[in-house]
């Protein structure tokens, strides 16, 4: 039994969710899609069977569970295009826009990212193996979204790299009804696992 449910709004932030087929193991859940709207830009992999969700849907709770401590506030001032560069040198040594960032500041934001849970995508399954990234900060009121696909190419990167600082509260309230309707989704359609 296919669902195909859209959180929030694709033109602004939305979660598009798409179950192909359903998993008796909580460790699995489902196999389907999961995509990411930015200012109506798509990332993650829009393929069926794309994923299997259950990383996905962990990720997505822990974020909601920590609201307000996805907080980096040396990079707050920062460009989106600056985060971008000090992030992709530090996890994945590929040179892109500014090259004068110290080693130690690499670090300490590789660090920081990681540890706090800023990361979003890709959340450690399939769904992002398109190279998306979506890294979250939480500024007061306010939460700051960077996406961009990862690529030796600086032009993919460049031409991929969007912005949006939402209401924390819309932003929370789209993630937390992506939990509850996959969870409702799944808990009442497991029966039907292959």
């Amino acid at each position: 039994m296919k669902a195909v449910m859209i959180f929030g709004d694709k033109n602004k932030f939305g979660v598009e969710l798409s179950i192909d087929c359903y998993c008796i193991s909580d460790g699995l859940m489902a196999v389907g899609k999961l995509l990411i709207y930015i200012n109506g830009r798509k990332y993650g992999v829009d393929e069926p069977d794309a994923t299997y969700l259950a990383c996905s849907y962990n990720v997505i709770k822990e974020i909601v569970a920590n609201r307000r401590r996805h907080c980096v506030p040396y990079v707050e001032d920062m460009s989106s295009s600056d985060i971008v560069s000090c992030f992709v040198w530090s996890v994945y040594a590929i040179p892109y826009g500014r090259n004068d960032w110290g080693g130690d500041f690499l670090k300490r934001l590789d660090d920081d990212l990681y540890k706090i849970g800023c990361v979003w995508a890709p959340d450690g399954d399939r769904a992002f193996d398109d190279g998306s990234h979506v890294l979250i900060f939480d500024v007061g009121e306010m939460v700051r979204l960077v996406a961009f696909v990862n690529s030796d190419d600086e032009a993919v990167i460049s031409s991929s790299l969007e912005e949006l600082v939402i209401d924390a509260d819309e932003f929370y309230g789209v993630l937390r009804g992506w939990v509850t309707g996959f969870n409702d989704a799944y808990q009442s359609n497991r029966h039907l696992a292959v």
